[in-house]
Order: structure tokens, then sequence, then C-alpha cells
């Protein structure tokens, strides 16, 4: 009986004792102050505020935070702690990194926290995502602000505002507003594109307007200032945009310096002027004057003569020895303009004109030369200081030199050598095969050359030539070629007034007396430079007629043929080295033919030559070389129209384009 009951019996007692223990497994001992906690967080804000519930037991309870019940949009203060009758406070906040990243909505969650051998406290936690009120802003602003610089005189400037919405599409108006420019000309010179507008997230682009007048009459240094007022529809607070617009000067910007090359002052060395030309040159203005530094150093001895001409003093410092020294030119902060002032003891030119104009080319163009013209060169050093003049020597078959020596201490060559614009030799140039095309030389002074442009230089756009003093080389300047480049020699030789003209009975036309004048129907002789080549085609042979103009003009390669033959000279002496142009010979009478003209212009295309008196066309009887004269001379015969009296203008034209120099005049009566 007992061992069938036996087990019945125990089983029987455990029943409630097993009971009685699941009961109490089914009782935390851990309560809180808090039946639920309630999160939020406002998306684009970084809006959310932490719940610390406080976590209490009856004694002091040590309990651990479940990792598996916390959601990952949940940070927790401690995951572990002692619990005690008082509490202890445990933080809930959303999770700052995650958060953001939610949807509009609400998330629940139920955290854990656990007791060894007792049941779970758990406490519901739930977070409300919401979307902040949208609202808007400027792209471009800068603490509610934008600041434009404008250049005086640059292109008139723009701006465009980019409207952000920070969440859902918000419609705004806006209002500009303005204050008169500093000098208060111009008012209410800022607009808006549109006056309305939405909003969106990626930003609605509308452009501000600019009232011209403003800007033109708006001085360097001068503010313009504005608003755009942008108020949403929703009801939000407006948005002042300020703007700013402050005038600067230009960047100053150097075009040319004059001189560009200076002589080096071995002793006691004099300050100089350099003209500087360009752009965007200012005496005045906040942060806005033009600074300009020589060799690193700003210079204060600086005239300005307008916004694009200073004058600058180079100190003595600088041009004791060669060398290059730096010209800075800058305004404010913007781009800093520079060039160099070349200090040397070579040969320098600082200006190249028509020996009979003695015109200068523009600033910072270079000069214009034609082939055969007579051309002068000013500068210094040429002869390296020597105070002597040279006139080039005729040889024996009256060719002037391309070589002068200065024989007054130790023999040193001057020499003007033409080449390409690539820097090559121009072939064939002044005899067969030369390897340099050295010009043929009329005059030398240490400031001035005068000479013939080689006549191989036609067919090049651009030639280079350099001044060559012994061993001292000029830099290489660049000059521009042309058909022809007209100019009419005057009694003064400055190229000015009274032209170098003889009247129809070969006495100087001048004001002196009615006989000296030009009468009108007369013919007078005009001599220039300047013409280009001659374009004639006869043969170097005797007529049985009188000559006549231009058929009864020789061709240049005839004439060379004939010299290059001896056709005319006692036992047809001819040239050691065969002449290829005619580059500083002179026409002699003796090798022209009977009753034959020296080469000259015959009147068609590029070549034709015209003439005004006193404004009137005048006719052309003779355009040409003169004979016994160089090569490079030319004489032309014209009439003296009707209806002109006292001292009139003398105008040359080469085909049709290139005229001679004005203020050239005729004596008529």
């Amino acid at each position: 009986m007992f061992k069938v009951h036996a087990p019945k019996m125990f089983l029987t007692m455990l029943v409630p004792l097993f009971a009685s223990g699941l009961l109490q497994a089914q009782t935390s001992p851990l309560t809180s102050d808090h039946t639920s906690v309630s999160l939020s967080w406002v998306l684009g804000t970084g809006d959310g505020s932490p719940v610390s519930p406080k976590i209490i037991a009856s004694s002091s309870t040590y309990f651990t935070v479940d990792p598996s019940t916390v959601p990952f949009w949940l940070t927790l203060g401690a995951m572990s702690g002692s619990a005690v009758s008082a509490g202890t406070a445990v933080s809930f906040d959303a999770s700052a990194t995650v958060t953001p990243t939610l949807s509009v909505g609400t998330y629940s969650a139920s955290v854990h926290f656990k007791v060894s051998g007792d049941s779970d406290f758990v406490l519901p936690v739930t977070l409300a995502v919401s979307q902040a009120a949208a609202t808007v802003s400027v792209k471009e602003a800068v603490s509610n602000a934008v600041t434009i610089n404008w250049a005086q005189g640059s292109a008139y400037p723009t701006q465009t505002l980019t409207y952000v919405s920070s969440g859902n599409p918000v419609e705004f108006t806006l209002a500009p507003s303005s204050t008169t420019t500093t000098n208060g000309s111009v008012a209410s010179w800022l607009g808006v594109a549109h006056a309305s507008g939405v909003a969106y997230s990626w930003g609605t682009p509308i452009a501000l307007t600019f009232l011209q007048a403003a800007f033109d009459t708006a001085n360097v240094g001068d503010t313009l200032t504005g608003q755009v007022i942008v108020t949403p529809a929703d009801g939000a607070s407006a948005v002042t945009i300020a703007l700013t617009i402050n005038v600067t000067s230009p960047p100053a910007v150097i075009t040319r310096i004059f001189p560009a090359e200076t002589p080096v002052q071995a002793s006691s060395p004099v300050a100089i002027n350099v003209v500087i030309t360009g752009t965007g040159f200012y005496n005045s203005g906040s942060g806005n004057a033009t600074v300009v530094k020589v060799a690193g150093t700003a210079d204060s001895n600086v005239t300005f003569v307008s916004s694009t001409t200073m004058i600058v003093v180079i100190p003595t410092s600088s041009l004791g020895s060669a060398s290059a020294v730096a010209i800075q030119v800058q305004n404010g902060t913007s781009t800093a303009s520079s060039t160099t002032l070349n200090v040397t003891a070579n040969p320098i030119v600082y200006a190249t004109t028509d020996s009979a104009s003695v015109v200068e080319a523009a600033a910072g163009t270079n000069p214009t030369i034609a082939p055969y013209e007579m051309i002068t060169l000013f500068g210094v050093g040429f002869l390296g200081g020597d105070t002597n003049t040279f006139t080039g020597a005729l040889d024996s078959f009256s060719r002037y030199p391309n070589v002068i020596v200065d024989n007054t201490g130790t023999a040193t060559n001057l020499t003007v050598t033409f080449t390409t614009s690539a820097g090559a030799a121009i072939a064939n140039c002044g005899t067969t095969g030369a390897a340099t095309c050295n010009a043929y030389l009329l005059f030398a002074s240490d400031t001035q050359i005068n000479l013939f442009v080689p006549a191989e230089v036609a067919g090049n756009t651009t030639v280079k030539f350099k001044v060559t003093y012994g061993t001292a080389v000029s830099s290489v300047y660049t000059a521009t070629v042309a058909v022809a480049n007209p100019g009419v020699f005057t009694t003064s030789s400055s190229g000015q007034g009274q032209g170098a003209i003889l009247n129809q009975d070969y006495s100087a036309n001048s004001t002196a007396s009615s006989s000296t004048k030009a009468a009108v129907g007369s013919t007078v002789m005009i001599f220039a430079s300047g013409l280009g080549t001659p374009n004639s085609t006869a043969t170097d042979t005797a007529a049985t007629t009188a000559p006549t103009y231009p058929t009864g003009c020789v061709s240049p390669a005839n004439y060379m043929t004939a010299v290059n033959n001896g056709t005319f000279t006692t036992g047809n002496a001819k040239p050691g080295t065969a002449y290829s142009s005619l580059d500083g010979a002179v026409i002699l009478g003796t090798n022209l033919a009977n009753d034959k003209f020296a080469p000259c212009m015959v009147n068609s295309g590029t070549s034709a030559v015209t003439v005004t008196i006193g404004g009137k066309s005048a006719t052309v009887s003779y355009a040409g070389w003169v004979s016994n004269s160089a090569a490079g001379l030319y004489q032309i015969n014209a009439v003296v129209p009707t209806g002109v009296t006292g001292s009139v203008p003398v105008v040359v034209t080469v085909g049709g384009t290139a005229s001679s120099q004005a203020g050239v005049t005729l004596a008529t009566p």
C-alpha cells in the first residue's frame, strides 16, 4: 500500500508549494513613478526633450536593462543600477543620430528592467515624431545679409537670391526697398524680378533688379544699401535680407610704360619720370586708392594725371646698375598688375618715325614702316655715349653704308638689323645671299639714327629690328609693314608747317613774298618719304622721244640690272657684289638712259598717288624717285588747283588709304 500511494501523496503535497512559488515569481520588486514614458522629436529642428523616470524598490535592489528591448531610436542614460525607495532616475531620450532620419509618426516599445530571480519590470515608451513648421531662408545670405563689391566701370552687378523652405513648400511675397546712393543722386534703385513665389526645399531663385543709373552716378567709395523683406503666407515671421553694394575702384591695369627702358646711371644717378598708362588709377577712396610699388617698395612720388595716366618717379636706387625694375600697381585687394622698367647700358630706341612726318605711333602700338622708307630712330646710347655725329659716306657706286664705324676712339661698328617677326634672317637683303639684313644708314648720333627701310621687308606683316654698337645690343623692337607710309618733308624738319616744296621755277615755296608763293595752275614739286616700292616697268634703254609719266619711268629691276652690268660706267665697272635691291643706293642720272625717268609710281592700285591742296584734288604729273637722290626720296609734281588761297594744307595719299601727316602747308597767293 505504502509503495503504491506514497508518490501520490508526495505530489499532492508539492502542488500547493509549487503554485505558491509561481505566484511569487510573477511579481517584480521594481516600480516607477511613470506608468509610461512619452518622448517627442521635431524634424528639421533637432528639438526633443529627455524624460527621466525613477525606478523604485522597497530596499536597494540591483537591476539591469534588457538591451534587446531598447529600440534603435531610444537612448538610455544607464543600462543598470540600484533601485532604492526614493527612486533612481534613468534618462530616456530620443537618439539624436537616428531620430532625424525617421518619418513623421508614433513609435512605441517596452523596455524591460530585470532583477535576478524575479519578474521583469516593463516600462512602455512612445516617441512622437513631428515636422516643424516650415521656415524660409535665403541661400546666399550670411546672417540675413548679402554684400556685393562692384568695381566702378565694370559690367553692372547681378544678384539672384535663392529662397529655401526648411520643409513643406511655403508661399511668400517679396518687398524690396532701397536708400539713395551715398551721393544721394538716385533713389529706389532696387527691385525684384517677381514679387511672390513658392519656396521649395531645393530652393526657388528670384533675380534682383538694379537701376543702372545708380551705378552710373556712383563714385568709388560709395555704398548702396537696400533690403528685401520676405513674408511667408503661412503667418510665420517675415525675414529681412539686408543688401549692401560697395563701389570699389576697378583693378588697376598697366597697358604701357614709357620709357620702357632707361640707361644705367653709373655715377650720381638722377631720379627719372616714367609715364604709366592703363586703366583704374585712383588717388582717393578708402581702401581703393592705387598703390604703386617700385622694386617692391611703395612709391609715394606719384602724380595721378587721370584714371588712365600716372607719372611715377623712379628713385635713384634703381638706376645705378643694369637691372629689370619691377613696377606694380594695385587697388585695394584686387589683383595687382605689373610691368618692368629695363635699366640697361645697351642702346635704347624710344621712338621710330617716318623721317619726313616725324609722327610717333600711338601709345601701345607698333610703328608702321614701308619698303625704302626713310625713317628715324630716336633714343639713347646708339654710339655708347659718344657726342660726335656721323653721316653715311657713299661708296664708289654711290651707295650709303649699312655699317657706320665710330673712329673717334676704338673703331666700333653701328648697325641696325632687321629680321622677320619670328627672328629669322630676311633673305637677299642688300646683297645676294646676305645672312643679315642691315639697313643702310644716312646719319647717326648717340640719340638719333636716320636710315632706309630695307626693300625686302615687303611681304611681311611685321618685322623686328635692333641696334648694335660694338658688343652692345638693344632690345628687339617690332614694326608693322605697310605697302606705303607717306610723309611730306617740311622746312622745319618737324613734320609741321611749311612743306619742303619747290615752285615751278625751282624756288623754295614760302610765304616770304608773292614771288615765292605757288600760283594757281602752276606745278609744284613736293618732296616725300614712304611712298613704297616703285612699280614702273620701262627698260633702261634710250628712247627717241621725250619721256612721259609714267611710261617713261624705268623699273627698279631694270635700273639695278644696268648697275650690276656696269652698262653706263667707264669700262663697265660693276659692284663687287651684285645688288639684289636698291637699298641705300643713289639713283644716278648717269645710270638712266636718254629720255628715261627714275623708277616711279604708276597711278593704279595700291601704288596710286593722289594729292589734295587746300582740300581740293590736284593733278599729279609725276610721283617717284628723284634722279641723283637716294632711293627712298620721292618727288611728287602736282598742279595747284583753282579756288585756293593763302597757306593751305597739302596731303599725299597712296593707294587711297595711306595718307601723309596733317599740318603741312603750301603757300599760295
